[in-house]
């Protein structure tokens, strides 16, 4: 509802929303449900009750689309420098809150996926070393401990640490669930078996050669893995199409300067 407004904000407009609705708002809220309770049998009782649970309502809608705005800037704006700056605004909007327990923890695996992306795999690491799955809802638990061990996982691949990957992959591996979690946990294995086939095992992985351009960030990895797959056939011509088509992207991101690397490789 609110995805639009909050993706033309500076990162100091951002953080002032993001305080306002993850301090502000709720405190608010909560403050109006305590004089409801402490008022219950007074006329403006029902009133009062009505408007915390509007307030709670508009900082839920608030919070969801500030979620979804940055999903939108690193997924389809691709844009890591702005992603960055929209997450420290959020982690400051956050200083001194000990009661966003799960806030921080979601905002440790932003931080994580935001350096990944960057090719700081360390320190991608380090954030997600800082989440304990505790920390969520029970039912949301599993979705988490999917996307750490994951993300571990792909970490250690890239810096081609194969003993601590095959650690991690037999983490998610061992996850068990519901059918959604079950999906969930195939789709990003399948993943990590592509990677690992192309550049542990150096063998071809056609797994997104089906897979159409959707204009978002999954796209730069069917790039370079169909550009891995031709440059492990000997097709050179198609290598150079796939890689140079990745080069186009922000540098700012580790597959692109992998593909640049890779272009100049075959080129060459």
């Amino acid at each position: 509802m609110f995805k639009q407004h909050i993706l033309k904000m500076s990162s100091k407009e951002f953080e002032k929303l993001s305080k306002f609705v993850h301090t502000g708002f709720l405190f608010l809220a909560a403050l109006l449900f305590t004089i409801a309770f402490l008022v219950q049998f007074s006329d403006y009782a029902n009133i009062i009750l009505l408007l915390s649970i509007v307030f709670a309502i508009f900082s839920i809608i608030l919070i969801d689309s500030i979620n979804k705005a940055l999903r939108y800037i690193l997924h389809k704006e691709k844009d890591l420098k702005k992603y960055r700056a929209f997450l420290e605004a959020k982690q400051s909007s956050l200083k001194n809150w000990k009661i966003h327990k799960v806030l921080r923890a979601e905002s440790y695996l932003n931080f994580a996926i935001l350096t990944f992306h960057e090719g700081n795999f360390r320190e991608s690491i380090a954030f997600l070393d800082k989440i304990t799955i505790d920390t969520f809802p029970r039912l949301s638990r599993k979705a988490m401990a999917i996307e750490k061990s994951f993300l571990l996982a792909f970490n250690y691949l890239l810096l081609g640490e194969s003993v601590q990957f095959e650690i991690y992959y037999q983490n998610l591996l061992n996850i068990e669930g519901n059918k959604k979690v079950t999906l969930l946990k195939n789709r990003y294995l399948t993943f990590l078996e592509t990677f690992r086939d192309l550049l542990l095992l150096e063998k071809e992985n056609h797994f997104f050669d089906d897979r159409p351009e959707e204009g978002i960030l999954s796209d730069y990895f069917k790039l370079y893995c169909s550009g891995l797959n031709a440059k492990l056939m000997g097709d050179n011509k198609s290598a150079k199409k796939y890689f140079g088509e990745l080069a186009k992207g922000s540098s700012d991101f580790y597959f692109v300067r992998e593909a640049k690397y890779q272009l100049a490789a075959v080129t060459n």
